[in-house]
Order: C-alpha cells, then sequence, then structure tokens
C-alpha cells in the first residue's frame, strides 16, 4: 500500500515525539535571543567577546550536524537509530545549561571567556545530538506527507509554547533584582525539564522497524 493507505500516526505518538521540543527550544530560542545581552549587561562579558563566542558556535554546528546525521543513520540498536542519540542528549544538555547560564563567580573576565565559549561549543553539540536525530525520527513514524503534516505541526506548536516562555522569562529577569541569581535558577529548572522530557519521551517511544531495516 502507499504510505497515504495506513493509518495515521497517532495523537499520542506526536504528543510523546513533540514533548522534549518544548523544552529544548525553550532553552535554545532563550541563548538565541537573549544571551548576548546577558553576558554583556550581566557576566559583564565584552560585547565583542560575547558576539565572536555566539558567531563560533553557529559555525561549529555547520560542522557538528553532518557527521552526527552520518552516524545516526548508521547506528544499529535495539533501542533503534535515533533514540540512543536523543536519550544520550539529555543529561550533557542539561548540565550545559546550567553551566552558561550560571559560570561560577570566581573566573577572571579572561577565564569567564574562555568557560563561556567551551560551554558554548559543548551545548551547541548536544544540541545537535538532539536535534538531528529527532528531526529524522520525526520523518520517519510519518506515514506520508500529510502524517509529515501533523507530526511537524504538533511539534511547532509546542516550540511556540516554549517561545513563548522564553520570552516571560527575559522580561522576568531584566526586571529581577538580581538578575544573575534568577537566571542561574532558572537554568536550574530548564535544566530538569529538559532531562524529564527528553529522557521521558524517549523511554515512551519506539523507532519505526523498516526505516532501520
Amino acid at each position: 500500500p502507499s504510505p497515504t493507505d495506513h493509518d495515521p500516526v497517532s495523537l499520542a505518538t506526536i504528543g510523546i515525539y513533540a514533548a522534549p521540543v518544548g523544552a529544548v527550544f525553550f532553552s535554545s530560542f532563550l541563548i538565541s535571543t537573549f544571551f548576548m545581552k546577558f553576558a554583556s549587561d550581566y557576566l559583564l562579558i565584552a560585547p565583542a567577546a560575547a558576539g565572536t563566542i555566539l558567531l563560533v558556535g553557529q559555525g561549529w554546528d555547520a560542522l557538528n550536524d553532518p557527521p552526527i546525521g552520518h552516524l545516526s543513520d548508521r547506528t544499529r540498536s535495539r533501542w533503534g537509530r535515533r533514540r540512543p542519540w536523543i536519550f544520550a542528549s539529555a543529561i550533557p544538555l542539561a548540565l550545559c545549561t546550567v553551566a552558561l547560564w550560571s559560570p561560577p563567580s570566581w573566573l577572571d573576565d579572561a577565564q569567564i571567556v574562555a568557560w563561556t565559549l567551551v560551554v558554548f561549543l559543548l551545548y551547541r553539540t548536544f544540541y545537535s545530538t538532539f536535534r538531528v536525530p529527532h528531526l529524522a525520527l520525526g520523518a520517519e513514524i510519518s506515514r506520508g506527507y500529510h502524517d509529515r503534516t501533523r507530526v511537524f505541526g504538533g511539534s511547532q506548536i509546542v516550540e511556540t509554547i516554549g517561545l513563548l516562555g522564553a520570552t516571560i522569562t527575559i522580561g522576568l529577569v531584566e526586571n529581577a533584582i538580581a538578575p544573575r541569581d534568577t537566571m542561574a535558577r532558572i537554568s536550574i529548572v530548564m535544566a530538569i525539564r529538559t532531562i524529564l522530557s527528553v529522557l521521558g519521551a524517549t523511554a515512551s517511544s519506539r523507532d519505526p522497524a523498516s526505516p532501520q531495516n
């Protein structure tokens, strides 16, 4: 039968697939929109250095995405191809989130720049470890283009919720009495949500057998 002849992917499957996106995208969007200001205003990193860190991190994405996709395509396990990578990203991604937003207070100017650069590169690496296999998994659980629209549409809805949460967070931090301490606490909440949502969704799902075979 053609892909459109199959029963559609269930709403439960779409929900499980989309669940971790909210937490991960919340963190990613907050970094892309707010970290430059946070780093310069509250971590006291020179704007040129903060901008360079973000630029290097984006360039690093272009280098690490293809190898991660290549390795994910060739992974064979009882968990499938994608889920081991998604599962493995959860804790490192959470730790990098906390380390990025709350570096040790005793670091001097040069050390905090080095710390932020290294942590941001690690964050982008583990973000790709989640995102690239997760996107591929969404295509593989779909059964035709109508299903792909439903699967990725559901994921987009959850991404939008994460975006709104990040926007609210920016306002909370900027109006806080101690913005750096507030962001440190928020980063811990983000890390816990990332771990619970990614591990929970991974444990509750299954890779489809046919693409792996």
